[in-house]
């Protein structure tokens, strides 16, 4: 995790570069309205260190001061409900992609169009997307972002692969024959802790054998057709070998460590992966791990899946001062802030002229690559009761991994319960 004084230093060191021929999205003119004697935003411990680096340029700026409130991802849902719902004065909350709905339901949010406006068509229409209902956008994003394929072009290259798999069922096959050379442990670990982190990948498998999580009607359909062969798949894969077994038991955090020790081939990952492989004080896999399209399934003829996700900043419907919440919020997504973050943390821009700016381009070559894996990304379902719903499927799912149930009875169980809620 970077902490607020190692983001200060790395983005210091990156001032002479940082602009990389962009030119400012801020026009800046201060809000009319009376300062606030303080700003107090809700983030989580991911975004804290850069938010707080961001917020004291603002201040410099404007003479207001905020307060920066972070802690772990798996308890700022929590921390925003309580605060909100107990009425805390609070102006900014990060709002992930799967909290929208809840926060909308709840009031907690109000639209920003009005002061997003026409900047909406230079994002990634993923991005923004995510965060729009009925029209009415509720954060904007900080991070573009969704799971990619890391492999390691050295396990394969002595293994006698020179380009990485195209489906799941040729790294199966690979995977395979690269544990009977002993060139790895199991030539894939995922996270699939009992978590969110496990609804992301499943969700991937099933976008990438050609079906959804919900019909168009609106029910969920997980124990039918792809949902089933995608948790089959998972279960085959962890009794094979393919898998590491311990995969049922990491985060989609911890499995990056765990890759980064070199005795697997293949990760599927978010793009903060990039960065952590790549430090030397922590991986013994730098320079070593290349990044492809998510391999998709030869059985449902689909070239890749991906799943999408990503943060944004929203600001409170109880703020006493919106316009000021929002000029901090510009301020911390502009174009050149973006190139910081991405710089430091491999999180993957927002703004779609980063992805084609010829500078930008020359520093990070892989951008493109990970811009076309959005084309083949689906996301989680954007309704209302989602951390509730995703809580009965995550457990299903694990037990099924675990040897508990079949897949089958899993997810007929699980359909059974989100049909009740």
């Amino acid at each position: 995790m970077v902490t607020r004084r190692q983001f200060l230093v790395s983005a210091s060191a990156l001032a002479g570069s940082v602009g990389m021929g962009l030119h400012s999205s801020r026009a800046w003119a201060a809000p009319t309205s009376p300062k606030p004697s303080k700003l107090v935003a809700i983030v989580t411990s991911t975004y804290g260190p850069a938010l707080e680096a961001f917020a004291k340029e603002w201040t410099k700026q404007t003479g207001i001061p905020v307060e920066v409130i972070s802690q772990s991802y798996d308890t700022t849902y929590t921390k925003i409900v309580t605060a909100l719902a107990g009425g805390s004065a609070t102006d900014i909350v990060i709002v992930d992609s799967i909290w929208t709905a809840g926060f909308v339901q709840a009031g907690f949010l109000q639209p920003l169009n009005g002061f997003v406006g026409s900047a909406t068509k230079d994002l990634v229409p993923v991005s923004i997307d995510q965060r729009t209902i009925d029209g009415k956008v509720y954060s904007m994003p900080i991070s573009n972002e969704a799971k990619f394929f890391y492999y390691n072009a050295d396990i394969l290259k002595a293994g006698g692969y020179n380009t990485p798999p195209r489906t799941w069922e040729e790294a199966a096959k690979i995977s395979q024959d690269l544990k009977d050379k002993k060139l790895v442990k199991h030539g894939t670990i995922w996270g699939w802790q009992q978590s969110e982190g496990l609804i992301c990948d499943y969700v991937a498998l099933v976008n990438g054998l050609g079906g959804k999580l919900i019909d168009d009607g609106g029910k969920w359909i997980v124990n039918q057709g792809p949902g089933v062969k995608a948790l089959e798949f998972m279960v085959d894969q962890l009794k094979s070998g393919g898998a590491d077994p311990s995969s049922i038991s990491l985060s989609d955090r911890q499995v990056v460590d765990s890759f980064s020790a070199g005795e697997h081939a293949f990760l599927m990952s978010w793009s903060f992966a990039l960065g952590a492989l790549n430090n030397p004080k922590n991986s013994k896999v730098v320079d070593k791990v290349k990044l492809d399209l998510v391999p998709g399934f030869a059985s449902a003829g689909t070239t890749s899946t991906s799943v999408v996700g990503g943060s944004g900043f929203g600001v409170t419907a109880t703020t006493k001062a919106a316009d000021w919440a929002w000029d901090l919020i510009q301020f911390a997504t502009d174009r050149t802030r973006q190139i910081e973050i991405f710089k430091i943390r491999s999180n993957v821009p927002v703004w779609k002229e980063l992805y084609t700016n010829p500078a930008v381009v020359k520093e990070y070559p892989y951008i493109s690559q990970m811009e076309r894996q959005f084309e083949y990304a689906t996301w989680r379902p954007n309704i209302q009761n989602y951390a509730e719903l995703s809580g009965v499927l995550q457990l299903q799912i694990h037990k099924a991994l675990s040897g508990q149930v079949s897949p089958q009875a899993a997810l007929d169980q699980a359909a059974t319960e989100m049909a009740k809620l």
